[in-house]
């Protein structure tokens, strides 16, 4: 590899290696704050039956107690899925920081 190629190549790895360690932290950092969030309504908890209904500036909603559960269940899917990938990102990129850096010395010491 040409020692342009090789830094350009470097430069990117160490950019996805902070970019994938961002990412699972962010994804990270939701899952735990709405881990204990299922079933609210507001502040307070809802229990099967209950409906749940919200006012905004933008009109209003309504969710039963199931719907509400599945929503945060499927946010929980979601969290797992951001800090997931963030932790595939950083892992794959410093693998790929160590052969790009282990290949150079390599060259270097022939």
């Amino acid at each position: 590899m040409m020692p342009v190629a090789r830094a350009r190549t470097t430069k990117v790895l160490k950019v996805l290696l902070w970019v994938g360690l961002g990412v699972a932290l962010w994804g990270g950092l939701a899952w735990w704050t709405n881990h204990d969030e299922a079933g609210k309504c507001g502040d307070d908890m809802m229990r099967p039956g209950d409906v749940c209904n919200t006012i905004s500036s933008g009109g209003g909603s309504s969710a039963t107690y199931e719907e509400a559960l599945q929503n945060h269940q499927d946010l929980l899917l979601l969290d797992k899925v951001v800090t997931g990938g963030g932790v595939a990102v950083f892992v794959l990129s410093a693998a790929g920081l160590i052969l790009v850096t282990f290949t150079q010395r390599e060259r270097g010491a022939s």
